[in-house]
């Protein structure tokens, strides 16, 4: 008998141990398939917002996965902003969008209230609501916070019917975790794009490679320019250089931003049609993350207007050239610049023989066309940057001009000379000409003297005057 018990005792505790085995095999298979739904729905999730989405698409597609996992009734999604203490209507889901407030304040409601929170809250109602032609029953609302580690980007509010007893809370607020993280991503992108839409549409702002190829570029430069951006990229930002701008200048700011220094100066520069404007410039290094130098940004002001007050004021009414206040402040500081560069300054003083004369002949008006036809031929003769045309009385020019040697000061000096005769200009009562002729003084200013602006110029004067007594239309050096 005892044997037989013993048996019996044995087979039991065996099929027990069977039992439990598979009963826990078939829980482990069970969790096992939750665990791969779970797994599936978080990929769908995070493969959803792989692709591009604006913001208000990322919400709706947000709300719509979580509602058809989780058989939600309705639905709304509310963003938060920080800023201002705010929430926005993001998406609804079964709620018609114009029931439901757009904006809502801090403390005004259970979703407003679960921002601060940043607690799950379940709450029961007894509700019956009519979903097209079906009748249901309404008997939880849930306030989930949308939270990127403990920052709150906003709340999902659901309602549910007796469904909501097999639904997995925590599986709940790990999904709405994911949602939070890539919509709070979508957010900063949106702000990103909204200030880089501003920039691009308001500010004069390029980026260049190291060697100065233009790889972006503002709409507002593009305007100001006259260029469209698809005839700017890739192009050398050279293509926006005015003639009037030196080499010695771009080789300054070269130097500096090379360095890895920002650069900061005033450039004129050429527009598509040939025009110019004016901009205030900052060129600053890009860096990457080991620090090293990988291009070039620009943000600039236009000051076109003050530049042309500011020509105003310096430019002569009659012939455009500069008057002879600005010559006053250049001389000293042109001679200044000769001295530190160690170059050879060149002055011209130039007056229009018997000017008078023809004044009394063929009328001040045309004395006046006289004018701005000398005027315009100085010019078109003194082209470089850093060379200078000015008018300083009725019919007297000055100019400034750098030259390498004394005689290439001579010989600069009479191509002016010549090119005023060859305009063949009639002035019947010259007596050097009977074509309109001008009578020159030059002074050749070494960098190594110590010079006076009130002796150079009185030197010079008298260089002029011994030129036009030695019968008009040349030249007498000082």
């Amino acid at each position: 008998m005892l044997n037989i018990f013993l048996y019996l005792l044995f087979i039991s505790i065996a099929i027990f141990f069977i039992y439990k085995y598979y009963k826990n095999k078939n829980i482990e298979k069970k969790k096992s398939i939750k665990r791969k739904d779970k797994n599936k729905f978080i990929s769908l999730l995070q493969d959803t917002y792989m692709k591009e989405q604006s913001l208000k698409q990322m919400c709706n597609i947000s709300l719509n996965l979580i509602v058809n996992k989780f058989e939600a009734i309705n639905a709304s999604l509310y963003l938060f902003d920080e800023t201002n203490d705010k929430l926005y209507l993001g998406a609804t889901y079964g709620i018609k969008h114009d029931t439901l407030k757009h904006t809502l304040d801090l403390h005004e409601n259970i979703i407003s209230e679960n921002v601060l929170h940043k607690e799950i809250n379940v709450k029961e109602i007894n509700q019956n609501i009519n979903i097209g032609n079906i009748e249901t029953n309404l008997t939880k609302l849930v306030t989930i916070p949308l939270l990127e580690f403990d920052k709150s980007i906003g709340t999902i509010q659901l309602t549910f019917d007796d469904r909501f007893n097999n639904i997995d809370i925590k599986f709940l607020q790990q999904s709405t975790s994911v949602i939070a993280t890539y919509i709070n991503k979508a957010l900063q992108y949106n702000i990103t794009k909204k200030y880089s839409d501003l920039i691009n549409k308001n500010v004069l702002m390029s980026q260049t490679d190291l060697d100065g190829n233009i790889i972006q570029i503002s709409e507002e430069l593009c305007s100001l320019s006259k260029y469209t951006k698809d005839e700017l990229i890739g192009k050398n930002h050279r293509i926006f250089r005015h003639e009037d701008m030196s080499k010695d200048f771009f080789s300054d700011m070269w130097e500096t931003i090379t360095k890895g220094t920002s650069w900061r100066g005033e450039i004129k520069n050429r527009t598509k049609d040939g025009t110019y404007y004016w901009i205030d410039t900052i060129i600053s290094p890009d860096s990457d993350i080991n620090g090293n130098v990988t291009g070039y940004t620009s943000i600039s002001t236009n000051i076109s207007d003050k530049k042309k007050i500011e020509e105003i004021a310096i430019t002569d009414n009659l012939t455009s050239l500069y008057n002879k206040r600005y010559f006053n402040t250049m001389f000293s500081q042109q001679i200044d610049i000769s001295r530190r560069s160690k170059t050879l300054l060149a002055f011209v003083l130039i007056d229009i023989d018997d000017f008078k004369l023809y004044n009394d002949t063929y009328g001040h008006q045309d004395g006046d066309k006289i004018l701005k036809r000398v005027a315009i031929a100085l010019k078109r003769t003194l082209r470089r940057p850093d060379d200078y045309t000015f008018r300083l009385g009725e019919d007297e020019f000055g100019l400034l001009f750098y030259i390498t040697t004394k005689d290439d000061g001579i010989a600069i000096t009479e191509i002016i000379r010549e090119n005023i005769e060859k305009l063949h200009i009639q002035h019947s009562e010259n007596s050097a000409s009977p074509y309109i002729t001008i009578s020159l003084g030059l002074s050749v200013i070494s960098p190594t003297e110590i010079n006076n602006t009130e002796e150079i110029y009185e030197k010079t004067n008298k260089a002029l005057h011994s030129a036009k007594n030695m019968g008009k239309n040349q030249i007498s050096i000082a």
